[in-house]
């Protein structure tokens, strides 16, 4: 499998509907001032102050980035004081990136998309017998999720280069994203200690990965591969052809995925405003 534009385009569609439906559920919760706007084929979502999900997504990949387009987002964040990411496929428009650096955008991060093909031909490793996957344990996957993301991971002894959240804005986004239908939340139990979390979605075909977590006293235990695993052998149950993860570059959550065999398919520059 290699990156091409066409297959950028379905990932970046993909992004894009799971973020509508993320701004949705702020709605829906309370979020004050949530909103989500259409902006070429990708959109522009405000999920609250700060929130992960708060960004600019799937613009400059089907068609350019205009100055209209840059006007209508400012304009529409102006009330919330935020200054969001654009997150531009490094297959997409050049001359987009060109157009919001005249804007006074610059270069914050770079987060890598990586894939692999689901198909038959393809072997998925069993889960090790003493780890069990479940579905259902809302409440642990929320808990977990929340304790393993605010735990930062380290490179090399170095924290990983990707964003970091409190505790607070975690258990935020963590609700809100258990309130989207489709994304489905897997529980690992090592020993039958609850032990890492995960969730994954469906969408045309597509099974995005949706983050994982372990608890920092079960890390290096085989946790997160079994729940690579067993996500793996739901999406290829779900009729889906491809399954994408973003992820760090650098970070161990890179070099876990490449070892079962996901690629790089293309990167995503993320540009903002200084604050």
């Amino acid at each position: 499998m290699t990156g091409s534009i066409e297959l950028a385009k379905r990932i970046e569609a993909a992004d894009t509907r799971l973020s509508l439906e993320m701004a949705e559920v702020s709605r829906r919760t309370g979020t004050d001032g949530a909103f989500s706007m259409r902006v070429g084929s990708g959109a522009a979502v405000y999920c609250g102050p700060g929130a992960p999900m708060t960004k600019v997504i799937g613009v400059g990949i089907a068609e350019p980035i205009t100055d209209e387009d840059i006007d209508r987002v400012e304009d529409a964040y102006a009330a919330t004081g935020e200054h969001p990411g654009w997150e531009i496929a490094t297959l997409g428009d050049f001359p987009s990136i060109r157009r919001l650096e005249g804007r006074g955008y610059r270069l914050q991060r770079i987060e890598m998309v990586l894939g692999r093909d689901l198909s038959r031909a393809t072997l998925i490793d069993p889960v090790p017998a003493d780890i069990r996957i479940e579905r259902g344990h809302d409440d642990e996957w929320a808990r977990i999720s929340v304790a393993g993301f605010a735990a930062a991971e380290t490179v090399d002894g170095r924290d990983a280069p990707g964003e970091q959240y409190d505790s607070s804005m975690l258990e935020r986004v963590v609700r809100q994203f258990a309130g989207i239908d489709e994304v489905r939340r897997y529980v690992a139990f090592l020993h039958g200690a609850p032990a890492g979390a995960a969730a994954a979605r469906v969408d045309t075909g597509v099974y995005q990965l949706c983050g994982a977590a372990t608890l920092p006293v079960f890390r290096r235990r085989g946790v997160q591969s079994a729940l690579l695993s067993a996500r793996l052998a739901e999406g290829r149950a779900a009729n889906c052809d491809l399954t994408v993860v973003t992820v760090e570059p650098g970070s161990r959550s890179q070099a876990n995925v490449q070892r079962r065999g996901f690629v790089p398919l293309y990167s995503r520059l993320v540009l903002a405003r200084e604050t």
